[in-house]
């Protein structure tokens, strides 16, 4: 009887191992973006309530909100609804600008069959406010705590990339100063590598990188990006930074890397090869096309100002991320964080070259990936959405209607709240008294 009882425990131990999930390794991958274009509202009333941080009830932020919740203007940059909210890898539809960057990703991550890749969304209001950042920044925290929390408990390793964009960036660099506030019971994580892409530096987030939270931090930038250093509603300087600046009590670590991304093309229609003996070609034949704000980010179908010329067209900047930081890993022990290193890649003759600082000496001459950017736009142009200049004008105009409308109603319910009794007792104590 105990031979039998042995022989049916044996014979059921490959099934229990078939259903029991074995520990692995989670590879997150998070994308937050940034703000809401504000052209519709540069006025004076809009500007003193964004420099007081006080937006609530106004115009603005009505308008912003129909925006951020019309699924029509999530065709063009990596952005779902609001909330940590998971990529399906599965789904190739046009318009689904999620997919895209993560299957952009995908192809040029390493294949490692020990981890596991997720890839998630944040999406929050999109408002140009300081407290309204804070509070996504909250929100984030505790949707990574639960998501990491659930991988743990099943005995799987975590690993996690956030990429922010413009002001979400300043969101990631917030959730230092909420695990610091130890007012939210949420399990701690850590996160491995964060990429700020395009992000205005703030004196009120730029020391959070400081947090062992961070484990390590790329900053990239392009000198072209105008509306990183515009803001001045949200912050005590003057004007937001390009780069992250050393001060009083502020050391930048070791654990920082900052690069500054430059584009070179050749110029006119002649595609007769330019002589140069050196990888870093100077002529005055090529043309700096750097990226702006929208180019880092965005999908080249979307209406506001991406260049249709660019070599990299549709893809936005954000999509090679994993490949600039393996050339920077290369070079990363002759960095100094301190100063920022330039990264030239010059898609004419297919090379890159890394400067260890603008003035200082080249520490990486190599291959440009012309070949696999080939393959990625083909890839990207399978999301392409179809909708016109037209449409979209018409989208953000039904949108400022409806915040409009919104606005007009609200202002009038206010007047007579403060100025006309609304109820039969209110008007009987006006006339008993």
């Amino acid at each position: 009887m105990v031979k039998k009882f042995a022989l049916i425990a044996l014979a059921a131990l490959p099934v229990l191992a078939h259903t029991t999930e074995q520990p692995k390794t989670i590879c997150m991958y998070l994308f937050v973006h940034g703000i809401m274009n504000i052209e519709a509202h540069l006025n004076t009333s809009t500007f003193i309530h964004l420099f007081n941080d006080d937006i609530e009830d106004t115009l603005y932020k009505a308008n912003i909100l129909y925006v951020r919740n019309d699924p029509f203007f999530q065709q063009s940059q990596p952005i779902q609804g609001l909330g940590l909210i998971p990529i399906d890898m599965n789904k190739t539809a046009p318009g689904y600008a999620a997919g895209a960057m993560a299957q952009l990703f995908e192809q040029q991550l390493p294949k490692d069959q020990g981890c596991e890749h997720k890839y998630y969304t944040f999406g929050w209001s999109s408002l140009l406010s300081f407290s309204e950042r804070y509070k996504a920044a909250q929100q984030l925290y505790y949707a990574l705590s639960q998501e990491v929390q659930k991988y743990t408990q099943e005995g799987h390793t975590v690993r996690l990339m956030a990429v922010g964009y413009s002001h979400g960036a300043n969101i990631l660099l917030n959730l230092a100063a909420i695990k610091k506030e130890n007012t939210l019971a949420h399990e701690p994580f850590s996160i491995d590598t964060l990429v700020l892409m395009g992000a205005p530096i703030q004196c009120e987030t730029d020391h959070q990188i400081m947090d062992p939270l961070y484990k390590k931090v790329y900053h990239l930038y392009s000198n072209a990006d105008v509306p990183q250093t515009l803001d001045f509603f949200t912050s005590k300087r003057f004007f937001s930074e390009r780069m992250f600046r050393p001060r009083k009590g502020f050391v930048l670590p070791n654990k920082l890397v900052q690069a500054n991304i430059s584009i070179l093309r050749r110029a006119g229609g002649n595609h007769k090869k330019l002589p140069c003996k050196k990888v870093n070609c100077k002529s005055q034949l090529m043309r700096d096309i750097s990226p702006g704000h929208t180019e880092l980010w965005f999908f080249g179908w979307t209406q506001c100002s991406y260049r249709p010329n660019l070599p990299f067209c549709p893809l936005p900047l954000a999509t090679l991320i994993p490949t600039f930081i393996k050339y920077l890993q290369r070079v990363e022990p002759e960095l100094d964080p301190n100063k920022t290193a330039y990264m030239t890649i010059d898609t004419y003759h297919d090379t890159i070259t890394i400067k260890n600082n603008r003035k200082g000496h080249i520490v990486l001459q190599d291959k440009w990936i012309n070949n696999q950017v080939t393959d990625y736009i083909s890839l990207a142009n399978q999301f392409k959405p179809s909708y016109t200049k037209e449409i979209y004008q018409k989208r953000r105009q039904a949108a400022f209607d409806k915040a409009r409308d919104w606005h007009k109603n609200y202002v009038k319910q206010q007047w007579y709240a403060a100025h006309c009794p609304r109820t039969v007792s209110q008007i009987c104590n006006k006339s008993s008294n």
